[in-house]
């Protein structure tokens, strides 16, 4: 049985929260080293953030049950990085869509629905 199978709402919140705190800290340590490097291809960039920063923040979302509040946190986190690695920023305008669009990658929503029906 998995750690995270019988949470209830407000364990399942802390553990968002927890999960959103040890991403953006990961991210953070990324910063210098790879999101602001100008030699490392956005393809690199998008697949760390894949593979470290999306596996640490989805950790067991396979059986959260978010509010649309935690839903909107967790998409304005991911599209924060989204927008890092495209070397854009909230002055730019660029719509969500957009940026998903510009970097070919799915709607967090579409990642997490994806995982649930593994």
């Amino acid at each position: 049985m998995r750690l995270f199978a019988m949470r209830t709402f407000s364990q399942c919140a802390i553990i968002i929260e927890s999960r959103l705190t040890k991403a953006t800290t990961a991210v953070n340590m990324l910063r210098n080293v790879i999101w602001y490097r100008k030699t490392m291809s956005i393809n690199a960039k998008l697949r760390i953030l894949r593979a470290c920063i999306l596996f640490i923040l989805l950790y067991g979302s396979e059986v959260w049950t978010l509010t649309v509040a935690q839903e909107s946190r967790i998409n304005s986190f991911y599209m924060k990085c989204l927008r890092t690695i495209l070397g854009l920023n909230l002055n730019d305008r660029v719509s969500n869509l957009t940026i998903l669009k510009l970097s070919g990658q799915p709607a967090i929503q579409d990642i997490m629905r994806k995982n649930r029906l593994r």
